[in-house]
């Protein structure tokens, strides 16, 4: 007759169910991005667990279809694009073609308002443990959001996503700032980077998560007609 197992009641099963998730909780929260095993980073539980709190989720589309599930999944075509209504998409286009940049307002990016407070919270969240912003990527919330920003960049500017896309989180109580003024991957031939009509073919989309100002990095932007090195290109930026 086989030795009888010692045995353990459902409610000993789930305490010490309980008990190794705290254990691994204090873990994780203890080990700086340096020492953390490549198991552990490449590990979708370890990301999700970090990210729960902050509402933000991990391959919720995995084993399906994913760009189908990410195009129901989000608001913002729900929402309507207010930026293709009327002549405003019209004078968009003509709007960066002439100053080189153009701007939305908060009503106008139709962003589903839950997604970017998940995000705010995941870069705070991703910060505490020593992880920089751009880990946002690693979530489902940010490519909801980034979906909806290249169906507005590909009908303004014609440009589809490089996936070149960083995140940043700037705090000012920490002495950090922006950056030195200087020009997004500018290639050896400026000519060649326009087309015939003098829309730019490489355009950045910079998006504010929090509220940004001359105090905390807001974004300070030249217009085409008065900066020469739009066109000619300019000096690297010594900073």
């Amino acid at each position: 007759m086989a030795p009888r197992l010692p045995s353990m009641s459902v409610r000993s099963l789930l305490k010490e169910r309980r008990r190794r998730r705290r254990a691994r909780a204090r873990l994780e929260r203890r080990t700086p991005p340096e020492e953390i095993s490549p198991e552990m980073a490449a590990s979708a539980g370890y990301w999700r667990r970090l990210g729960t709190r902050a509402g933000l989720g991990v391959n919720v589309a995995c084993g399906r279809d994913a760009t189908a599930e990410l195009a129901r999944a989000s608001s913002n075509r729900v929402a309507g694009e207010v930026w293709r209504q009327g002549s405003r998409l019209s004078e968009l286009r003509t709007q960066i073609k002439r100053d080189g940049f153009f701007t939305l307002g908060p009503s106008e990016l139709c962003a589903d308002p839950s997604v970017l407070h998940a995000l705010r919270l995941g870069a705070k969240r991703l910060k505490a443990r020593g992880w920089p912003a751009t880990m946002l990527l690693l979530y489902d919330e940010m490519w909801l959001l980034l979906t909806h920003i290249s169906r507005i960049m590909k009908a303004v500017t014609g440009c589809a996503p490089s996936f070149d896309t960083l995140a940043w989180n700037i705090d000012p109580s920490e002495g950090q700032a922006g950056f030195a003024p200087h020009r997004d991957r500018q290639p050896a031939d400026v000519p060649g980077s326009f087309r015939a009509d003098g829309s730019a073919k490489y355009v950045t989309l910079w998006l504010a998560l929090t509220p940004a100002t001359t105090t905390n990095s807001c974004m300070h932007i030249i217009p085409r007609q008065h900066d020469p090195g739009y066109d000619a290109g300019m000096p690297p930026s010594p900073v």
